[in-house]
């Protein structure tokens, strides 16, 4: 096919024939850079390649949770702890209170009361007030025991018959007892020596 036939002037060109071998490779295909197809394609309605909205596979960044530096302190409140259910507080230990009160207010009457003797030649009678700073002192005991009681014993627990303040109990309420003993011993004695002098 020459040049005029195409319709190309032969004059314009400076034609030189050159022979040889010529060697024909096949070309490299260059790497695709993929780019997004939106609309459709690949067979999804969406996009191509079967993902939604395009050809590439889009990478998503999970969110990150914000830190912050200096929080504001929550203050909160302890709820009151229960009230342990292994307590207990002692039936005789309130026994020796009452006892160790009773006997100290019954001496205390008999200190205030005032007793009664009779003439038997005139049968005009006295009342001779008694003595007996023994009587005065079994407040002590009393007073004693009661405090015990209340600062040991919850009687809103469970009660049992003893427990590691019975000892003190039983101590307090000896003591009162020898004292009772004693003034009732020492107003027999005032009582035998107003017989005497009046004899």
């Amino acid at each position: 096919v020459t040049a005029a036939a195409n319709g190309y002037k032969a004059s314009n060109y400076n034609i030189k024939k050159v022979y040889g071998t010529l060697t024909v490779t096949p070309a490299t295909e260059p790497t695709p850079t993929p780019t997004p197809t939106p609309g459709g394609g690949g067979g999804n309605p969406a996009g191509g390649g079967g993902n939604p909205g395009g050809g590439v596979v889009a990478q998503t960044t999970p969110p990150v949770a914000a830190v912050v530096d200096n929080p504001i302190p929550t203050t909160i409140n302890d709820e009151p702890a229960p009230r342990a259910a292994t307590g207990f507080w002692a039936l005789i230990n309130l026994i020796c209170a009452i006892l160790t009160a009773l006997l100290s207010l019954i001496m205390l009457i008999r200190y205030f009361g005032k007793r009664r003797e009779e003439d038997e030649e005139t049968g005009e009678v006295t009342e001779i007030k008694r003595k007996g700073g023994v009587k005065l002192a079994s407040i002590i005991p009393a007073i004693g025991a009661i405090i015990a009681f209340i600062l040991t014993e919850d009687m809103s627990l469970p009660m049992q018959m003893i427990d590691k303040w019975t000892i003190l109990m039983v101590v307090i309420l000896a003591i009162q007892v020898l004292v009772a003993f004693f003034s009732r011993k020492k107003e027999e004695e005032e009582d035998q020596e107003d017989e005497g002098a009046m004899a």
